[in-house]
């Protein structure tokens, strides 16, 4: 793994700039909740690309430039970077090819880092393919509605494999379930394209089995240890799993018919939310270690910004109840308040505890 002070450098700045994509699709959702109209109502289509590609694409891109042994590994989250810049000076198809060249340099520092495909080498080389085919359906043309229900696989599979310990010797009949889960949303996704209702409610089928999986197998919900920091990831944790069930069962209820009404934003929203964001939410203490390589300690108020997430996807669920669309817009208006809160105490915190860190060192040389 590269260690040279520059590089360390390079990857903080890439992690701020990661920051700036998440506030491009914060900003971009915000607009198109249409509490006032905007001029430019083009750029707005591009808020999955910004919050997926861009995001997620520079933050598990640069957890794979950090452990990776490639120095041009950091071209994985510089491209993302470059490819959300683009967007904003309305360069759609080339900006598209800066996430492809990503996706690509991933796949191949991935590739070679591997001598042997596990179950979890094999779900996240799945989920890279996932954000690739939806690359490529964007460059031809297709809904973002359809390449929405494949992207949001590239952070699913990516997290799954994190969250269940695979047994390295003899499976057991619980690996076995929930590989055939996974391994059902990563390689029939293709499909959609022929035969969209029968492989969304299999998909739907399978986020149901993933989530009641790891809701019944997961450790980290059985720790003994109940200090302050363990009660809040277990209760990230669960209110995940339950996002990405009740995800499933939307799926399977509504089928292809989910890309034409307004269930698709809830569901949308429920993975990506309910799931990916509860669990940043919950492991980023981890990412601020393994980035920044600073320690973070937990402080009560981070209730605040979750409990915020979960009562906005409530609301924005309720669209699927057909009641008025007034609640579908505080929803999501709750949803970018908890997450600009979270990112916000997180500096605040950083900010405190670095302070907190030279006072005490100047008292000690004192």
């Amino acid at each position: 793994m590269p260690d040279s002070r520059l590089f360390a450098t390079g990857l903080k700045l890439l992690f701020g700039l990661g920051g700036v994509t998440l506030l491009l699709g914060l900003i971009s959702g915000f607009l198109r909740l249409e509490w006032f109209a905007f001029a430019g109502a083009e750029r707005l289509q591009y808020h999955g690309v910004w919050m997926i590609c861009g995001f997620l694409g520079t933050l598990i891109g640069l957890e794979r430039a950090i452990h990776s042994e490639f120095k041009a590994a950091v071209l994985i989250p510089l491209l993302a970077v470059l490819g959300s810049a683009l967007l904003i000076f309305q360069s759609p198809f080339t900006a598209a090819l800066m996430y492809g060249l990503s996706c690509l340099m991933h796949l191949v520092i991935y590739c070679q880092k591997q001598k042997y495909f596990f179950p979890s080498s094999l779900l996240n080389l799945l989920a890279l393919l996932a954000w690739a085919g939806g690359i490529i359906l964007w460059l031809s043309g297709r809904s973002f509605r359809l390449i929405g229900i494949i992207w949001v696989l590239f952070p699913l599979l990516t997290i799954l494999p994190e969250r269940w310990n695979f047994q390295t010797k003899q499976k057991s009949w619980s690996d076995v379930i929930f590989l055939s889960f996974a391994l059902n949303l990563g390689l029939f996704w293709p499909l959609l394209l022929f035969f969209p209702d029968l492989i969304l409610r299999l998909q739907g089928l399978s986020l149901c089995g993933l989530g009641i999986c790891l809701w019944l197998k997961d450790a980290d919900l059985k720790s003994s240890k109940q200090n302050s920091w363990n009660i809040y990831f277990a209760l990230n944790l669960s209110f995940a799993y339950f996002w990405l069930i009740f995800s499933g069962f939307v799926l399977v209820s509504q089928g292809a018919y989910l890309l034409q009404n307004a269930s698709f934003d809830g569901y949308l929203h429920g993975i990506f939310l309910g799931f990916v964001m509860g669990m940043i939410f919950s492991h980023f203490p981890k990412v601020i270690r393994l980035i920044l390589n600073q320690e973070f300690s937990f402080h009560p108020i981070f209730y605040l910004p979750w409990s915020l997430l979960q009562l906005g996807l409530l609301l924005r669920f309720s669209l699927i109840f057909q009641t008025e669309i007034v609640f579908w817009k505080w929803g999501g208006s709750i949803n970018l308040l908890a997450i600009v809160l979270f990112f916000g105490l997180v500096i605040a915190k950083l900010g405190l505890d670095r302070f907190s860190s030279l006072k005490g060192e100047e008292i000690g040389v004192e």
